[in-house]
């Protein structure tokens, strides 16, 4: 008999405030490259690096992302964070699914390249880098671009030549798109539209429900 192979599972975190096509196309994408059979897209409650606290609470997040993987195959998503409640820390929600719901199962971390400058600063993240390889996902918004990409003699000498080596072997030719969460929210706030900046059930949502400066939608 031939023993069945884990299930690989790749861990896409962020505030998703609110999620937009981008994050889906990188997801997929992502999971195509690295031969996923599974990517899981995980809420964060609390960001612990964000300077202010998301706009959307942690249920509309949720929702608006449950929303947006209905009918995609590839996708999923883990509410583990929303759950936990308090600052979302990665290395936590790491764990704790190795230890229950992902047992057995091989898992990776995608990040956006936007996120790497901070990566030296998450918790634990020794611990977590030890524990499931990072996979990164470029971004094109006009910061980045500035910037030229990411500082990595600076991560190199944070986190080890090693370990920045391993980050750079797994960077990702995924979609590389302007489009961000700060953007739609203002265009919401404009009373701009937003159809393809956001898949249409989210768009609907946000509507519904009056987030980010819109005004709720009539009943009929």
């Amino acid at each position: 008999m031939i023993a069945e192979r884990p299930l690989r599972r790749v861990l896409y975190g962020g505030t998703f405030d609110p999620v937009h096509t981008a994050h889906i196309e990188i997801a997929e994408a992502a999971g195509r490259l690295l031969g996923a059979d599974r990517v899981s897209l995980i809420p964060a409650a609390d960001p612990p690096h964000k300077s202010h606290g998301p706009h959307a609470t942690a249920a509309d997040r949720l929702e608006m992302v449950r929303r947006a993987v209905a009918g995609r195959p590839l996708l999923d998503v883990l509410d583990v964070e929303v759950r936990r409640g308090g600052l979302s820390y990665t290395i936590d929600t790491v764990e704790e699914l190795l230890a229950g719901p992902c047992k057995g199962e091989t898992l990776m971390l995608l990040v956006g390249e936007d996120a790497l400058p901070l990566l030296p600063t998450w918790h634990r993240v020794r611990d977590l880098l030890r524990l499931v390889p990072v996979a990164v996902a470029p971004r094109s918004t006009s910061a980045d671009q500035a910037a030229g990409g990411p500082d990595w003699d600076t991560l190199a000498r944070a986190l080890g030549e090693a370990t920045v080596a391993d980050l750079r072997s797994r960077r990702l030719a995924t979609p590389c798109s302007p489009i961000s969460s700060t953007e739609v929210r203002r265009r919401v706030a404009e009373g701009r539209s937003i159809r393809c900046w956001v898949p249409d059930p989210v768009a609907d949502y946000i509507a519904e429900r009056g987030l980010y400066g819109a005004l709720p939608a009539r009943r009929r």
